[in-house]
């Protein structure tokens, strides 16, 4: 019996990296776009957040009006590649494809 429900699953869900275009996220911009009011801030030039699927977060990047005081540049890619990421001095790094370099959002 097949449900009609949209689930979130491993080939679905994406992720979104929010990074600064300069300097580091401040930690009221992170309590602001994570929703979250106790946040441990640390120096991080990016962070990300888990949707579903890319309906979802294209339409979450869209629809964002809160103030920040940055600017943020805003790339979604899939849960495989968060899982082939690399780990270095600077941050992730993360396998973006062509057009995924292309597609950026600015909140």
């Amino acid at each position: 019996m097949e449900t009609n429900a949209k689930q979130q699953n491993y080939f679905t869900s994406v992720w979104v990296e929010v990074k600064a275009t300069k300097g580091i996220v401040t930690k009221r911009d992170e309590q602001v776009i994570l929703n979250q009011h106790f946040v441990r801030h640390s120096r991080k030039q990016s962070i990300y957040i888990n949707f579903k699927d890319k309906d979802a977060a294209v339409h979450y990047l869209s629809t964002f009006n809160k103030p920040l005081t940055k600017r943020y540049e805003c790339r979604i890619f899939t849960d495989m590649q968060m899982s082939k990421c690399e780990v270095s001095e600077k941050g992730l790094l993360i396998p973006f494809t062509k057009k995924q370099m292309n597609e950026v959002y600015y909140i």
